[in-house]
């Protein structure tokens, strides 16, 4: 069994990367503030505002400690609620390990009025695609003197992420049809769906240039408009932005999906008369919450990667979700819109409960970029159905099908007991490399899918639109009724796999106990590709998987997708552990890449 000991650092400059693996715990002892020190000058500050001084007291860069006595006895003089946003915006970092404001701008943005510390707050925890800060000082500064119209401007282009130089010369430019803007950055923004890694608007003399980089293919597109955000004829444009759809080479014809005009819900309801604050407030709390849970789950990651590399300690299997209905209440009081609603999605589609979701459904409500009038369709008529309920009449009924019709294709199948797992996102392309395995000698494995177990359930499945339905009760066919007999008869065994290290494991541990020989495979594969292939695979034969379904998955799972190869290579119970990439299979041994390669 592999042992990785912590090493101990004191600082950064110790750290000598050639004495590490990638994969070794790397433990770097983090400064304290001087206990005596604290408790002298805070001992008489209310408990709670104490905790929330000590947490600022503690907070460092890298090594050094940020705040002094100085300024945490300005901070106690903040109530608690105040302190608990001001820490949010303090604590939060960017991809190089850099806290973004100073003790004293911080303290400085602190002392505004309530109205404006709430208008900025969500304004200064915004980072772009990149991971870095959208907004410096400075513009919070220019911020917090906009007038209420300005705010009501930038409060509708908050969500698209623009560059905050950007943001705030259209936010203050009179002339501008703000509206018409939010409108044609949502055509932009569902076209170009999970692409958009920048987006910017400039006025040139009497034009508006709206330009964007795709991610996928790196191109830059402007489009030029009028002050009401028509289009300037004397420019070419590959979309139109009144049907709300691209002119050719479409993504959406590509994937055949059809919609009507696309129409931007305001970013506030005006009719329910929800305050820019309470907004704000809204979708701070929201982040905040989420922000935390997935905190959770980073730890619950960081455990059971430990438990597996240690072979010490157990797994952790838990789900956690948002509170049921606090999603939906903030839509029902207008305090989050359409747009928001997607942006929460995409973040957080693994914290949804499934009672939320089927409120969105049954109203008919948008919950990701690429939800057509089909998609909501069938959201809809899953959420009126009841899924196939485990130990039922009917689910007997299929588990004695799957059986037999397991029990006579293994009949071919060589018993060398031998299995290969491959794992990677929906779309991912497994059948393919299943296809490229079993080229030469198509019995040479079996080859079990729960696609085949659900069209089973064909009263329910209906062609691929009730595969939500039927989920759950196929995958437990598959993993406790199907494959425990494949491996009590040593049969060679193909076990494709999206699922998490637990259920992996599960069935590592299980071959194992029958002396197999096994080889791990990942295919890694971005959020766009598996979006995008599930899609283009609904249209193609009917297989439908929810979006938020393929966003869950890849929130919930996302290091262990991009680095389940190197950690499954420290199991001593596997073989050979390969990762996928142009046609070849690389081998990876202790986490690191070797110079073994099988092509395909």
């Amino acid at each position: 069994m592999i042992k990785i000991q912590p090493q101990i650092y004191k600082s950064l400059y110790e750290v000598q990367e050639n004495c590490i693996s990638a994969f070794q715990p790397l433990v770097i002892a983090k400064p304290k503030f001087d206990r005596d020190t604290f408790s002298r000058n805070f001992a008489t500050v209310a408990p709670q505002k104490r905790n929330f001084i000590h947490k600022f007291a503690n907070l460092s860069e890298h090594y050094k400690l940020l705040y002094d006595v100085f300024d945490l006895n300005i901070l106690k003089n903040f109530s608690k609620e105040k302190l608990k946003s001001l820490f949010l915006i303090a604590s939060l970092k960017d991809e190089t390990g850099m806290l973004r404001y100073s003790p004293t701008e911080l303290i400085h943005t602190a002392m505004l009025d309530k109205k404006t510390f709430d208008f900025i707050t969500p304004f200064a925890r915004q980072k772009n695609s990149s991971g870095i800060f959208n907004f410096s000082f400075n513009d919070l500064k220019i911020l917090s003197k906009f007038s209420e119209k300005e705010r009501q401007n930038a409060m509708q282009l908050f969500s698209f992420k623009i560059p905050s130089e950007d943001l705030i010369n259209i936010s203050k430019d009179k002339n501008a049809n703000i509206t018409a803007l939010t409108q044609r950055l949502s055509v932009i923004e569902h076209l170009y769906p999970q692409q958009i890694s920048e987006i910017g608007v400039k006025k040139h003399q009497n034009n508006y240039i709206v330009h964007f980089l795709t991610s996928d293919d790196h191109k830059t597109h402007h489009f030029v408009f009028d002050n009401n955000f028509n289009l300037n004829p004397a420019y070419k444009s590959n979309i139109d932005f009144e049907k709300g759809e691209l002119k050719k080479n479409s993504f959406l014809e590509r994937f055949r999906i059809r919609n009507k005009k696309i129409q931007k819900s305001p970013y506030i309801d005006d009719s329910k008369k929800i305050s820019l604050a309470n907004h704000f407030q809204a979708i701070g709390k929201i982040i905040e919450q989420g922000d935390y849970l997935k905190s959770m789950g980073q730890k619950m990651y960081s455990h059971n990667y430990n438990t597996l590399v240690t072979g010490e300690g157990n797994l952790i299997e838990t789900e956690i979700k948002f509170p049921k209905n606090m999603l939906v209440n903030y839509w029902k009081k207008g305090l989050i819109s359409n747009s928001d609603l997607i942006n929460i999605c995409t973040d957080y589609a693994e914290l949804i409960p499934k009672s939320d979701i089927d409120y969105f459904a049954l109203n008919n409500i948008k919950m990701t970029l690429f939800d057509t009038e089909k998609i909501i369709e069938i959201r809809k008529n899953n959420a009126l159905s009841k899924p196939v309920e485990i130990g039922s009449e009917y689910y007997k009924k299929i588990l004695d099908e799957a059986l037999k019709t397991a029990k006579e294709t293994l009949k071919n199948i060589k018993s060398e007991k031998q299995m290969i797992i491959i794992d990677g996102l929906p779309g991912a392309g497994k059948s393919t490399l299943i296809n490229s395995l079993l080229k030469n000698d198509n019995k040479a494995f079996y080859t079990p899918d729960s696609d085949d177990i659900k069209g089973m359930f064909k009263e329910i499945y209906k062609n691929g639109e009730g595969a939500d339905l039927v989920h759950k009760a196929s995958g437990k066919i598959l993993k406790s009724e199907i494959i425990p007999r494949v491996l009590e008869q040593g049969k060679n065994l193909i076990f494709q796999t999206t699922g998490d290290y637990i259920s992996i494991n599960k069935i590592i541990k299980l071959a194992t106990k029958y002396g197999y020989k096994i080889d791990f495979i990942q295919i890694p594969t971005s959020k766009s590709t598996s979006l995008e292939r599930t899609i283009q695979r609904f249209n193609d034969n009917g297989r439908f998987l929810d979006p938020i379904v393929t966003l869950s998955i890849f929130n919930t799972n996302n290091k262990e997708k991009l680095y389940s190869a190197k950690i499954f290579s420290y199991n001593p119970n596997i073989s050979d552990t390969y990762i996928l990439q142009n046609g070849k299979l690389h081998c990876i041994k202790d986490g690191c890449f070797t110079e073994k390669y099988k092509r395909l």
